[in-house]
């Protein structure tokens, strides 16, 4: 044998020997998901073939915190298997599929959605729409700002409830509607005004009218009775 074909026999061999640490990205779909790992078992596809437990990416990861969207089975993922190891796969990838169907995000726009039709979506005008067909709950360890270099208006099919130790409105307020006042927490119901105040129509002050009620003569030169 030349020592042409014994340098093909040795590259040939260690071609051999690298393709058994080499194995190509496999398309998958979930089968098993554990969210305290969190980590997933797939079917290998065509073979349909389960794997073992493997890694499942994510968008962001940080230690206890991140950015995480958990799957669902038959999800559609690609997933890669280092040094060929079919025991230590990992998830790199989740695709949209004829199971799983994309939504038609414009180009440039950033849609965060959720099956049950929620959604907050990042718009092409600049706009950020936010819609929960459940409740919206925000929460702040310290204080929370809102600020509008336009209007801000609040809206409710039912009642809107403000709540703290003090209440503070700067600014002409216009009411289209009743005051009334109630004393649920058992504290003061004073109040007061600096005024002037204007009332365009009467005044009841302890059932009694300021513009109908009448007083008790008691003769020239004496202070009339309480008003009747």
């Amino acid at each position: 044998m030349s020592g042409y074909d014994n340098l093909s026999n040795a590259v040939r061999a260690q071609a051999a020997l690298g393709q058994n640490n080499l194995s190509f990205p496999r398309w998958a779909t979930i089968s098993s998901y554990d969210p305290n790992t969190p980590a997933v078992k797939v079917m290998i596809q065509p073979e349909n073939q389960e794997s073992g437990w493997m890694a499942l990416g994510a968008v962001g990861v940080g230690s206890g915190f991140g950015v995480a969207v958990g799957p669902g089975i038959g999800d559609m993922v690609l997933a890669v298997f280092p040094e060929g190891d079919f025991n230590s796969g990992a998830i790199i990838g989740r695709f949209w599929s004829t199971l799983n169907q994309a939504i038609a995000v414009p180009s440039g726009e950033v849609w965060l959605t959720h099956k049950s039709g929620s959604f907050a979506k990042l718009v092409a005008s600049g706009d950020v729409d936010v819609s929960a067909t459940g409740n919206a709950n925000v929460n702040a360890g310290g204080n929370i700002a809102a600020s509008a270099s336009g209007n801000i208006t609040a809206s409710a099919s039912g009642s809107i409830s403000l709540t703290g130790t003090t209440i503070t409105l700067n600014g002409a307020i216009a009411l289209n509607g009743p005051i009334s006042q109630t004393n649920t927490a058992g504290g003061s119901t004073a109040a007061s005004l600096i005024g002037p105040l204007t009332v365009t129509n009467d005044v009841t002050a302890a059932g009694k009218s300021l513009s109908t009620h009448t007083h008790h003569e008691n003769g020239a030169g004496n202070n009339t009775s309480a008003p009747n």
